[in-house]
């Protein structure tokens, strides 16, 4: 990639830090709707059905355009798909927020609310599913073979550090107002997403030599398929105790 040679030490290690902020924002996000969206929403009368059909849908954007939007950034650079994935990510978190907002005040019915839920979340999964892809491809552009998993650990781990800040920073929150996080963490995605646009050095559009989208790796690949079904049943299983937990505690507990 060029882009790697017009960039200094010093704006890589700044851009890097931006980028791990990135990353937190949009795990931060993700504990967010999982620990506060499905008690409330099923406070408000969706089915334990209704609530896991709000996240399938942007989940299976995700799979299946994380991909593409990998692909695309190779031709239109790492740093637009990041900003578009973090800006997605800001309006539809706030929108979700007045969406409820408005079915509190009577203004849409609850199946309206429902529909609503599902398009802003779809277009989170579609749309705004390439950040993580990109950033991937941003720090590998941007590092030798050496530091490389080094680096990529250390994006990893922002989403750890998001699932222990998220859900403490959603719990406070939420004293001020059930829909308090939604436009707190959709604002501060926003505000990140400010910096990397600032601070993110991509000086010129990536050269792509041919031979990369030579390469059609599936996720079928004899040499990659123990990793794509050991990360399936990982996020799999994560997926089904964290959505369901809060859900649990609910009914164990006989909180509203």
């Amino acid at each position: 990639m060029s882009t790697s040679i017009s960039t200094t030490p010093r704006e890589r290690k700044l851009g890097f830090r931006v980028l791990f902020l990135g990353m937190f924002a949009i795990g931060t996000g993700q504990t967010l709707f999982i620990a506060v969206l499905p008690p409330y929403a099923r406070g408000l009368g969706l089915s334990t059905t209704e609530i896991g059909l709000i996240f399938s849908l942007s989940a299976l954007g995700w799979m299946f355009m994380s991909p593409f939007w990998g692909r695309k950034s190779d031709y239109v650079g790492r740093k637009s798909i990041i900003l578009m994935g973090l800006f997605i990510y800001s309006i539809t978190t706030i929108l979700m927020g007045f969406e409820f907002k408005l079915h509190n005040d009577g203004f849409i019915g609850l199946t309206l609310l429902f529909i609503l839920l599902i398009i802003t979340r779809g277009f989170f999964g579609f749309l705004g599913s390439g950040t993580h892809s990109a950033s991937m491809a941003y720090v590998a552009d941007r590092t030798t073979e050496k530091e490389r998993s080094g680096v990529m650990a250390l994006m990893g781990s922002a989403f750890a550090v998001s699932g222990i800040i998220g859900p403490a920073l959603a719990s406070q929150a939420i004293l001020l107002g059930p829909l308090v996080p939604y436009f707190l963490f959709g604002s501060i995605t926003g505000v990140i997403g400010i910096l990397i646009w600032i601070f993110l050095p991509e000086k010129t559009k990536p050269n792509i030599p041919a031979k990369v989208h030579e390469v059609h790796l599936t996720a079928l690949d004899s040499r990659i398929l123990t990793f794509v079904a050991m990360g399936f049943f990982i996020s799999q299983t994560q997926a089904i105790i964290m959505q369901l937990l809060a859900m649990y505690l609910q009914d164990k507990f006989s909180y509203t």
